[in-house]
C-alpha cells in the first residue's frame, strides 16, 4: 500500500510540480505581498489625506476598491459564461462522436 501511495505522490508531483517547499515559499510570498500592499495603502491614504482631507482620502480609496470589485465580478461572470459555453460545446461533440460510434457498431438494417 505504501508503494502505491508513494507512486501516486510522485505522479502528482511530476504533473503539478507541488512540494512542501513550494507551498511554504508560496505562502511566505503571499504573506509578504499582503503586508507590502497594506503599507502601500497606508502610504496612499496619508498622501491623499495631506493633499485633501482624511474623509476625502477614505472615500477615494473606498471608491477605487469598489470599482475594482465591480470590474472583477463582471470579468468573473464573463469567464463563467464562456466556460459553460465551451463545456456545452464539448459535451455536444462527445455526444455526436458517441452517436456515430453506436451507429457504426450496429449491423446494417435490411
Amino acid at each position: 500500500m505504501k508503494k502505491w501511495r508513494r507512486y501516486l505522490e510522485l505522479q502528482l508531483q511530476a504533473k503539478s510540480g507541488l512540494s512542501s517547499a513550494f507551498v511554504a515559499g508560496t505562502l511566505l510570498g503571499l504573506a509578504s505581498a499582503g503586508i507590502t500592499f497594506a503599507f502601500a495603502l497606508v502610504t496612499v491614504f496619508v498622501w491623499l489625506a495631506r493633499r485633501y482631507d482624511a474623509l476625502t482620502a477614505g472615500l477615494l480609496l473606498g471608491g477605487l476598491f469598489l470599482l475594482i470589485t465591480i470590474v472583477a465580478l463582471a470579468f468573473a461572470l464573463y469567464l463563467r459564461r464562456r466556460t459553460i459555453a465551451r463545456a456545452e460545446l464539448a459535451l455536444a461533440a462527445q455526444r455526436h462522436a458517441l452517436g456515430s460510434i453506436r451507429d457504426s457498431s450496429e449491423p446494417p438494417s435490411r
